[in-house]
């Protein structure tokens, strides 16, 4: 709130009557002048603040509050503009052709929000009046059902149910694709084209090509007579096959495989979990809402809850009952699957041996032959539940990171290339085509997304090292830039670390190739200060240290020179880490002081006298006390 500046009583001076009315006014001078000092501050906060197309607005302004009127104004207009154009946009809201629910159902929500930034609140039963008042003319019945309902529209409940519509519409118009495959084991079944008048092709599923059956392939036969087997039996199709097809065997408890069969289960080496589509023997027993399994096609079925399968196994000599408890009810899937690494985690086994699969309620009924020891190949199970082979394992990282992220976020989560789960609930408010209900991080407990761990990977760093050698043993040395040109005309700056003390040297410089000639005067007058002989020298690969001339110099001079490897800038991680604190320090004074960047080697030179002077980690005296045996002063350091 801006305060309106007090005023101000003007009485004689010196008059004895009227010495109260004196300090009065003298009170009112103060506050009026506080007043002022204030304005100013504020006037100058919202002229900072504006953007600079609408300083004109403000500029003229005397005090604050003129200021902020003018701009309640302004944006006031704008608002009530803004308003206008969306709520008409709402009124002819209409589903485009193409458009999906999910995505008319985003746009108009969309707008709903927009209208609340501009101040206007549509209720959500207005809303859904609004979305069904769009729909084609395809949506009569459902539209004339929901309009009627006693209890007001939510807008998730209507939602689902024109999902459900639109899903019946297109599979009357035969544009409903057909449910994706098996979780991580089947593919979809490819459909046979029809003619005009509605009878099916003749297409083969086998060779891809027209004007036979599977059963009349020439191609199917000849393979199946390559591999001695007779192309008249079995149902082959092609390189999209089932993963794990059982038999029924004849020694051991065996599961049957007929297509269309609710009590039918497949053998899925893949799946995490017993998966059930709730069709056959099927007893549900707790309900889940808002979790999903990750099908091989990439897309997402939805869970709607746990209970107790049982399957009716066949033998040679007794048939028997399995009961499989903690069974998922996925009902999207087309058939059953039986997880073998669930039969593992639960100590059973399965063998796979001349087409047939066998099942054994003891794992030791197999271990105890021996036949483990003469495998030729000896796999493992990862964490997400996949049974890996050859790798020899991975670090502790990579098994952490096996962990899934379950709930269909993931699928938004992988297009938006692996963006973090918060932005992606914060882009469904900016964008289009992104439902909001589709990004709610739904997570398992300690789970991580592999691929965004291995992408974020980083290299261990060194271990930290101490020195105990003598002062003048090792320097470290390092260029850095190129920055703005600084009005002395240097571009880098060189620097120089002892290690023992840490002191530190920085020279600008117009080139590179001016390193030389700094080390060749900044070395020995180091040597000069301390009374100490340079012994080496620590640097990158930089050819401006390895010249014939400094390579001459070094020899001459006694020191001995050190190269980092490349691409491993930690070896000379003194020296880098030295030059981040620098630049720092320089940017941190140029902001202070309100300079341009063209000072920055001035800045630089004070930066370095300073730092010289300044306590380090690890030292109990300053560096250039520590190098030189005399006690730093700092009586001269000003503002």
């Amino acid at each position: 709130m801006v305060e309106p500046r007090p005023l101000v009583t003007l009485v004689p001076v010196g008059d004895a009557a009227t010495a109260a009315a004196t300090a009065m006014a003298k009170e009112q001078t103060r506050a009026a002048a506080a007043w002022d000092r204030k304005n100013e501050v504020a006037l100058s906060d919202i002229m900072m603040a504006v953007k600079p197309h609408l300083l004109n607005i403000v500029e003229d302004c005397v005090t604050a509050k003129k200021a902020c009127d003018n701009l309640r104004i302004l944006f006031e207009y704008d608002t009530n503009s803004r308003r206008a154009e969306l709520e008409q946009e709402l009124a002819v809201l209409k589903m485009g052709g193409g458009e999906t629910i999910i995505k008319f159902v985003g746009r108009a929500k969309g707008l709903r929000n927009d209208l609340a930034t501009a101040g206007v609140v549509v209720s959500e039963h207005s809303m859904v009046l609004h979305v069904l008042r769009g729909l084609p003319s395809g949506n009569g019945m459902i539209k004339t059902v929901l309009e009627n309902l006693p209890t007001p529209l939510r807008l998730p409940a209507a939602t689902a149910k024109l999902l459900n519509v639109e899903k019946q519409i297109k599979a009357n118009d035969g544009g409903g694709a057909p449910p994706t495959g098996q979780a991580f084991t089947a593919g979809e079944k490819p459909v046979a084209p029809t003619t005009g008048k509605g009878k099916r092709k003749k297409t083969c599923f086998y060779c891809k090509r027209p004007g036979h059956f599977v059963n009349e392939c020439r191609t199917r036969k000849a393979d199946d007579a390559k591999r001695g087997g007779d192309g008249n039996k079995g149902h082959g199709t092609g390189g999209e096959r089932m993963g794990f097809a059982a038999r029924a065997p004849h020694a051991a408890d065996g599961v049957q495989s007929l297509a269309n069969n609710a009590n039918v289960w497949l053998v899925d080496s893949g799946a995490t979990h017993h998966m059930a589509t709730g069709r056959g023997d099927y007893m549900l027993s707790k309900e889940e809402n808002g979790a999903g399994i990750t099908l091989a096609s990439g897309g997402m079925a939805a869970v709607v809850g746990e209970g107790t399968a049982t399957i009716k196994t066949n033998g040679e000599y007794r048939a028997k009952t399995i009961t499989l408890d903690n069974t998922m009810c996925v009902p999207e899937l087309r058939e059953n699957l039986l997880s073998v690494a669930t039969v593992d985690k639960v100590g059973g086994a399965v063998a796979f041996l001349g087409g047939r699969c066998y099942l054994f309620q003891e794992a030791d009924t197999i271990r105890e032959t021996g036949v483990l020891a003469k495998a030729g190949a000896t796999g493992a199970m990862d964490l997400r539940g996949q049974y890996m082979l050859g790798g020899g394992g991975g670090p502790p990282e990579a098994m952490v990171a096996s962990a899934a992220v379950a709930g269909v976020p993931v699928i938004w989560h992988r297009r938006f290339f692996h963006l973090g789960f918060n932005n992606l609930a914060k882009a469904a408010k900016i964008v289009k085509g992104l439902p909001p209900s589709e990004v709610v991080p739904e997570r398992v407990a300690g789970a991580i997304c592999p691929p965004c761990a291995q992408g974020k990977l980083a290299r261990a760093p060194h271990p930290a090292s101490t020195t105990t050698a003598p002062r003048m043993t090792l320097i470290h040395s390092d260029t850095c830039g190129p920055f703005s040109l600084s009005l002395g005309g240097a571009l880098h700056f060189v620097t120089l670390l002892e290690d023992k003390t840490k002191l530190l040297l920085a020279v600008p410089i117009a080139a590179k190739s001016h390193t030389g000639a700094v080390l060749r005067e900044k070395i020995p007058m180091l040597e000069r200060l301390c009374g100490d002989k340079a012994k080496r020298i620590r640097f990158d690969g930089a050819k401006d240290y390895v010249t014939k001339e400094m390579i001459a110099w070094y020899a001459a001079a006694g020191i001995d020179y050190e190269v980092t490897p490349p691409y491993s800038s930690q070896s000379n991680g003194a020296a880098k880490r030295i030059n981040r604190t620098i630049k720092e320090m320089v940017r941190s004074a140029l902001a202070d002081a309100g300079m341009g960047q063209e000072l920055w080697a001035e800045a630089l030179a004070a930066a370095v006298y300073v730092r010289s002077r300044s306590p380090h980690a690890g030292c109990e005296l300053t560096p250039r006390e520590d190098f030189t045996g005399e006690k730093s002063d700092v009586s001269g350091f000003r503002v």
